[in-house]
């Protein structure tokens, strides 16, 4: 399963994909998807319409999916207008199914897709943009870090468009066989080539403009890549594309920028403290460096996934200091995954007693 989403615009409405597939070889019976959303993202409709609805939790049952299918949910939301600019939203996806007495699936690692959105204001329509930013000016990241390239485009002209390419050239520091989870807002093709570039086509698109309907005149593509493992010290990551729409010149969005190196001393030597943990009812999380000192790393969420990896809580919150409670988890091991507004991870385990 793998999911991605438009910019979500405060107070628009914007597309949501949930896609999956059965890449095994025998059929999956009855699966069901799931999809939690941060409390500001309304959902209003989708393609396929979902079957429940618990606390912007929605599901949806699907047929039995045969090997070698995919399918894609497409969820038109809107964003509260009482959210902040520039704080980042948690949505999951997970897929189960019953194999009907069938051996197990073989790979459970791949039915859970978490993105983090950052909340926009007014946007450049055709952009770039890469997650995690990475550390000050020059994006530091290091060679284990994914990078999620999003390209994001919209239709303001006053005529809709049959056709649409982008094109977008990688950096040679960057693995191009390691590319994955690629998505499209619409149906189309794209190509890897061995030099690095990039090349989605969406032929017969009808993308309509954006006077005429503005919250489908907006298309995106999406992809994750690592970086080489052979690039040098303080190599630089420089990317943007190329977007036409039908046969006039091609747009260039803005420039992305990271800079790889061994070790980020500000990242590397930070984690994130829990206590009192093992713990009964509450307990406060905190961003420490290694001598437990205090740092002011303001955490936008902190997601709770519980021993299977399936997302159980979150808490969308922009404070270096955060206290939570065990409200409706049963006593186990759980995975806390904060986020800071750079959009770097940290994890650390958590225990609940009864």
């Amino acid at each position: 399963i793998n999911v991605s989403s438009t910019a979500l615009r405060i107070g628009f409405r914007n597309t949501l994909l949930i896609t999956f597939s059965n890449i095994g070889s025998v059929a999956a019976y009855n699966p069901t998807i799931s999809l939690s959303l941060d409390e500001s993202i309304i959902p209003l409709s989708s393609n396929i319409p979902w079957n429940t609805n618990n606390e912007n939790t929605l599901t949806w049952n699907i047929d039995t999916l045969k090997q070698g299918e995919q399918t894609t949910i497409y969820l038109i939301d809107s964003v509260s207008i009482n959210t902040s600019i520039s704080t980042f939203k948690t949505i999951s996806a997970q897929i189960e199914n019953d194999l009907n007495g069938l051996p197990n699936d073989c790979d459970l690692t791949n039915n859970i897709a978490t993105i983090y959105e950052e909340t926009v204001g007014s946007v450049d329509p055709n952009d770039k943009q890469v997650f995690p930013k990475g550390y000050g000016p020059l994006g530091l990241i290091t060679r284990e870090d994914t990078l999620t390239y999003k390209i994001r485009f919209q239709n303001v002209g006053n005529y809709k468009a049959s056709r649409v390419i982008v094109i977008d050239s990688l950096s040679e520091h960057l693995d191009f066989s390691s590319i994955h989870d690629v998505s499209l807002s619409h149906k189309g093709n794209y190509t890897i080539y061995e030099n690095g570039v990039l090349n989605f086509t969406f032929i017969d698109i009808e993308l309509p403009d954006s006077t005429s309907n503005e919250p489908e005149s907006h298309g995106f593509v999406q992809f994750r890549v690592l970086p080489n493992l052979g690039a040098p010290e303080e190599a630089v990551i420089l990317n943007k594309a190329s977007i036409q729409f039908d046969y006039n010149q091609f747009i260039q969005t803005n420039t992305v920028l990271n800079t790889i190196v061994n070790s980020i001393t500000n990242k590397k030597s930070l984690q994130l403290h829990i206590f009192p943990n093992p713990t009964k009812n509450y307990a406060t999380v905190q961003v420490l460096a290694k001598d437990l000192q205090t740092l002011p790393i303001q955490l936008e969420n902190l997601i709770v996934h519980d021993a299977s990896g399936a997302l159980v809580k979150n808490y969308p919150t922009n404070k270096s200091k955060v206290h939570i409670n065990r409200e409706g988890l049963k006593s186990g091991i759980y995975i806390i995954k904060g986020i800071d507004k750079n959009g770097f991870c940290y994890v650390s385990k958590w225990v609940i007693l009864d």
